[in-house]
């Protein structure tokens, strides 16, 4: 256990050391292969971050008006609901799908390249593959799973507006002025630091995952399920650590 706990140690350790040459690169093909990267894991997901981000923040004042209306607290919820966006759900949720989405395919694309011998190939043509493969794949998951959770919580906030004030009755102004009232940059910053993290978590798994398939085609599903529960997993264990240090 404890071998292999260093061995994945040191995978995410020399994955983060093969990013520095990136800003440094100026091989084409290697910057291709980055903002390559950078589209699969960030503009691919707008659609389903969407999707699920609007109707979180629907769902949220649907269940929590009636509460505040029995407390005399209606004029509140639009700070409650962009609090507990900002600070957990926009970053949480947005992670879990990401590594769903996201990290299932790299997963299965670096298992495929591993069974079929492509790895082996690169090493044999002196290219390092934990350079090539997995620093492009971990520093785009730092990079953009904040900027999709900055429109996760847009899109939160919004669903949770749209309902309040066009289906509830709540007054536009103070919907908004509440918000601006609870809402510290903090809250904001605190949360986005949380998936820096989790955009290393997710990646630095389902490479590790991917890289170290055996088992040929069959293998390749068994890590790719794997990376997502184990993804998924930590990223719950770390958040409540992360929240810990950073909001209390």
């Amino acid at each position: 256990m404890i071998q292999k706990l260093g061995k994945v140690g040191i995978f995410v350790f020399q994955g983060i050391l093969g990013i520095f040459p990136h800003f440094f690169h100026r091989n084409r093909l290697t910057k291709k292969i980055f903002i390559d990267q950078l589209y699969s894991f960030g503009v691919r997901s707008i659609p389903l971050v969407f999707v699920v981000s609007l109707f979180t923040g629907m769902v949220l004042i649907v269940q929590l008006m009636p509460e505040f209306k029995h407390f005399g607290a209606e004029s509140m919820i639009g700070g409650a609901i962009s609090l507990a966006i900002t600070r957990e759900l926009g970053p949480t949720l947005t992670s879990i799908i990401i590594a769903g989405r996201v990290g299932s395919a790299i997963t299965a694309e670096l298992g495929s390249m591993k069974v079929t011998e492509q790895i082996a190939a690169l090493e044999v043509m002196a290219i390092n593959p934990i350079e090539y493969l997995v620093s492009p794949r971990i520093l785009s998951g730092m990079i953009m799973l904040p900027l999709l959770t900055i429109l996760s919580d847009f899109l939160g906030i919004l669903g949770g507006y749209v309902v309040g004030v066009y289906q509830m009755g709540l007054v536009s102004g103070t919907y908004i002025t509440n918000i601006t009232a609870l809402i510290k940059l903090t809250d904001i910053f605190g949360g986005l630091v949380k998936t820096i993290f989790f955009g290393l978590i997710i990646t630095a798994v389902s490479c590790y995952k991917g890289m170290t398939v055996k088992g040929g085609a069959e293998g390749v599903g068994i890590a790719t399920t794997a990376a997502v529960v184990v993804s998924i997993m930590l990223i719950l264990i770390s958040n409540f650590f992360l929240s810990y240090f950073l909001f209390l």
